[in-house]
């Protein structure tokens, strides 16, 4: 996957703004509007909330969901489920 997208942040970490790589490589005009922007943008601020909970020492959240049959059956095999 080629990097389509310049993220910067301020020192404190709290503004954030995107340019498009190919596009605008001087980065005079901010995309982060656009859908891209927004997916990759909220990637990185989940994964700076998620660094900074970690170097705080906080445990990890649990994540719950549901696992098709199929995905059981490959986790038994691996022996990482037991029973039925």
């Amino acid at each position: 996957m080629t990097p389509t997208l310049h993220v910067l942040t301020s020192i404190e970490g709290r503004e954030l703004e995107a340019y498009a790589y190919h596009d605008d490589p001087l980065e005079q005009s901010p995309c982060g509007e656009s859908p891209e922007a927004q997916e990759a943008l909220g990637a990185l601020l989940t994964w700076s909330n998620e660094q900074a909970r970690i170097a705080a020492g906080e445990p990890a959240p649990v994540v719950q969901g549901v696992l098709d049959e199929a995905t059981r059956e490959e986790l038994r095999a691996l022996g990482y489920l037991q029973g039925h």
